[in-house]
């Protein structure tokens, strides 16, 4: 049976994945498309560490590829591509809707944009913040919260602009805000709620790649460092992509 052929996304994930590994473990360079082709046409395989069966394909005796980063480096980014396009697709695609267009890994820039990046989510949180407070009542604000779920007596605070920062922080840590924002659309429809414009990632998109990323990493054992560089790197390269 063909291989089918590779998509878009295939194409991005790998693409990624080796500049990834060509800059934190060039050793293993040798092996990545043979890991990369059992990731492409199985997922799944790849998804809780290397397996007994990876390591027999590729003749290795088991076990041996747990000391490998390229499995666990293209599940993370396949998996934040992935997520990406399904969640924030409209942004990313370019001048032609089947272009996928995905900007290459900077690494040695991924601290210094990871750390302008937070600073730009950090930014628009404090904006959503001023603009709930300028925009509702006390009393608007707790029928925002009873509409999202959000217990509004347990907010710390009781000034508007309080109850207003603890909504955002709230639901900022519960990966709420998007629901939030999409209330005060719906109260305040001609009021500019989101700062980035037309064919960008907003500064809290940006924040959930990171954190798919981040998350997903630690969870599949890469070490600290590697998992906030290259996690750092991916929201770049989807944050210039998109820009």
């Amino acid at each position: 049976m063909n291989a089918m052929p590779p998509t878009e996304e295939d194409e991005a994930i790998t693409r990624l994945s080796r500049e990834f590994i060509a800059h934190t473990a060039p050793q293993e360079l040798p092996l990545f498309r043979a890991v990369s082709e059992i990731y492409l046409n199985d997922p799944a395989r790849l998804r809780s560490g290397a397996s007994p069966g990876v390591d027999k394909m590729l003749g290795f005796g088991s076990g041996e590829l747990l000391d490998l980063i390229t499995p666990i480096v293209l599940v993370v980014v396949g998996e934040v591509v992935r997520f990406a396009v399904r969640e924030f697709g409209a942004a990313l695609k370019k001048r032609n809707a089947n272009d996928l267009n995905i900007a290459p890994l900077n690494l040695a820039e991924a601290p210094a944009a990871a750390e302008r990046n937070m600073a730009r989510v950090s930014a628009e949180r404090a904006r959503l913040r001023d603009l709930i407070d300028a925009h509702f009542s006390l009393s608007e604000i707790e029928n925002l919260c009873f509409e999202i779920g959000v217990d509004f007596e347990g907010l710390s605070g009781a000034g508007k602009l309080d109850k207003a920062r603890e909504l955002v922080a709230y639901c900022a840590r519960q990966g709420r805000l998007v629901s939030l924002i999409e209330a005060c659309q719906r109260a305040r429809p001609f009021v500019a709620w989101a700062q980035s414009g037309a064919g960008a990632l907003t500064a809290e998109q940006l924040a959930q790649i990171y954190e798919v990323a981040l998350l997903r990493a630690r969870d599949l054992k890469l070490a600290d460092a590697q998992a906030a560089l290259l996690a750092g790197a991916l929201m770049d390269s989807l944050a210039r992509s998109a820009a």
